[in-house]
């Protein structure tokens, strides 16, 4: 990450719950330096970096409602970034099983969602599925949100608003009269 002035950002590993005891993230961030400095790591340090190493915080069990998954924060962190430059950040596991993770970055700018965030919410959705493990929420939601679709459409159909179809216009008791 390239920072053109002093900032500080919000650190957060998440793993799946299940594997909370299993996996043991850690954060290493590599600040811009004028010799190589840091400890012994099982990642490459880049040249002329600072190794900065950040431990697993305590577990915080967290529920997202708009995912309905669950996963546990291992690591929180608030680093400052002094000085303009270029940040690297390495994560690894310093535990003896593998596991998969997500790692979040915030400057603490806009938190909103957006348009494009809305498109891609399902598949968003079926993501933090996977990642959080296989529930009866993985299949049971995608099928309550079909079976309300169709019953849009069945409801749309049945007042003739459907967009894509036309419809034969019902005679109406004015225009019979006229007729006759």
């Amino acid at each position: 990450v390239t920072v053109s002035k002093p900032t500080q950002a919000n650190f957060q590993v998440s793993i799946p719950e299940s594997a909370a005891t299993k996996f043991a993230p850690q954060l290493v961030l590599f600040l811009p330096y004028s010799s190589t400095i840091g400890p012994l790591l099982p990642v490459i340090q880049p040249p002329k970096t600072l190794a900065l190493v950040y431990p697993m915080t305590a577990p915080n069990t967290g529920f997202d409602a708009l995912t309905q998954t669950s996963s546990t924060v291992r690591l929180q962190a608030k680093p400052n970034f002094p000085e303009a430059g270029t940040y690297t950040f390495a994560i690894y596991n310093a535990g003896q099983a593998a596991g998969q993770f997500k790692f979040f970055l915030n400057q603490g700018g806009h938190t909103g969602a957006t348009w494009s965030d809305m498109w891609n919410w399902p598949q968003q959705w079926w993501r933090d599925q996977m990642f959080a493990g296989f529930s009866w929420m993985t299949l049971i939601v995608p099928l309550l949100v079909a079976l309300s679709l169709w019953f849009v459409y069945l409801r749309l159909d049945h007042h003739q608003l459907h967009p894509h179809k036309t419809y034969i216009r019902k005679p109406t008791s004015r225009t019979n009269k006229k007729s006759s």
